[in-house]
């Protein structure tokens, strides 16, 4: 108990946060949903009720004894002491004092396996208008995206654009560009492609807005954001995706960009096959098929926090993968060399799915980093010899 005599005493949750039942029996789940801030969360029943007992009544002493007349589990004070620590990082709580940092070593462990290589803390967001608004005029015109017909013409894009590219629209087209931007940089092709690329990603976007809409949830706000890792983008805000009772429709809302941006990358491929590489349109097409054909193949691989992945760890039910994934290989690494917190029992196909995705992960952000760091020492390098 000496931990837990330096934590908040009767820890309270925030009055305006919402809590709904999703599923019910075995896929029992509940949201939590904080208005202010526009986020949403998942739990399982035993957080569900470990947060009903934060109504600011309880001593810690007498929330672990009612936690085990609730679940007939009994709740170790460093796992107390866990749980509210994590309520107090999500911004649950609502309370003056905070849970106690854990020691250096312990605090170190929980940093690494939550942050190692996260692009998500490089990210600055600026909302800039209601996606309401647009997205409900859009709907009329954008319901046919949702028969059998659209996605046998998005079948017989795909196959078109994958010959194309087979034959030769790869080595003629996407690499030659992508040598403009990452290799002997041209400044004039980037202003061009950044255009072209802010393009596709609004229709990106929008496609993420529209099929939630469709299933009857709401998007947020349209904005823009900023990593010094993917550059100026847009986003919509489609937290509401939490409240689709149906795994398959919130897998549909995740790989609709994706879907959208292979369109894009589609219809450029096939118009610059077809028009003349001296004619001006071509170039622009040439573009809108490598923003078309990167974004969606970018945005399909689950190995970033990227539509891929949301649609992957909702399909195989396995929230927070990429966290659980380097919580794991921290804990293989640094086991040997000093104690670690005990994980949970895991079988053997989670042995092989964390390791597997934790690796493969990881590889793949030292590789992003490596092509991003490269491309900026290059830009230096050129603008200094430019300037010279």
């Amino acid at each position: 108990m000496m931990a837990l005599e330096t934590m908040v005493s009767c820890p309270q949750l925030r009055s305006d946060l919402v809590i709904e039942q999703q599923h019910e029996g075995k896929n029992l789940k509940y949201l939590i949903i904080d208005p202010v801030n526009g986020r949403y969360w998942q739990c399982g029943p035993s957080l569900y009720h470990l947060l009903t007992l934060c109504t600011g009544e309880y001593t810690l002493a007498e929330m672990m004894a009612r936690y085990r007349e609730l679940t007939q589990v009994s709740l170790t004070s460093e796992q107390l002491e866990s749980a509210l620590r994590k309520f107090a990082e999500q911004g649950f709580l609502d309370h003056h004092a905070s849970p106690p940092r854990p020691r250096y070593a312990r605090r170190l462990f929980s940093w690494l396996s939550r942050r190692p290589l996260s692009l998500e803390l490089l990210i600055m967001r600026w909302r800039l208008f209601p996606a309401d608004g647009l997205l409900q005029r859009l709907e009329p015109s954008t319901r046919w995206i949702f028969s059998p017909v659209f996605f046998v013409c998005w079948a017989v894009l795909m196959a078109i654009t994958i010959w194309l590219l087979a034959s030769g629209g790869w080595d003629a087209g996407i690499l030659p560009v992508a040598m403009e931007l990452y290799g002997h940089i041209s400044f004039l092709a980037w202003g061009q492609f950044l255009i072209v690329l802010l393009v596709t990603a609004f229709i990106h976007e929008s496609a993420h807005g529209i099929t939630l809409q469709h299933f009857g949830r709401h998007p947020g706000h349209f904005g823009l954001a900023f990593s010094p890792l993917a550059g100026v983008f847009f986003y919509v805000e489609i937290g509401e995706i939490w409240r689709l009772n149906k795994r398959q429709h919130r897998v549909a809302v995740s790989l609709a960009g994706p879907l959208a941006s292979s369109v894009i990358g589609a219809v450029g491929t096939i118009v610059w096959s077809l028009v003349p590489p001296d004619v001006p349109s071509s170039s622009w097409a040439e573009m809108f098929m490598v923003a078309g054909v990167l974004t969606a193949i970018y945005n399909v691989l689950p190995f970033f926090r990227t539509d891929g992945y949301f649609a992957l760890t909702d399909w195989i039910h396995t929230p927070n993968l990429d966290r659980k994934a380097r919580k794991y290989l921290i804990h293989l690494i640094c086991r040997p060399f000093h104690r670690q917190p005990q994980t949970e029992p895991l079988a053997l196909s989670q042995h092989f799915l964390l390791a597997g995705y934790g690796v493969i992960a990881w590889l793949a952000t030292l590789w992003l980093l490596w092509i991003v760091g490269s491309f900026f020492i290059r830009l230096i390098v050129s603008f200094v010899l430019h300037v010279l």
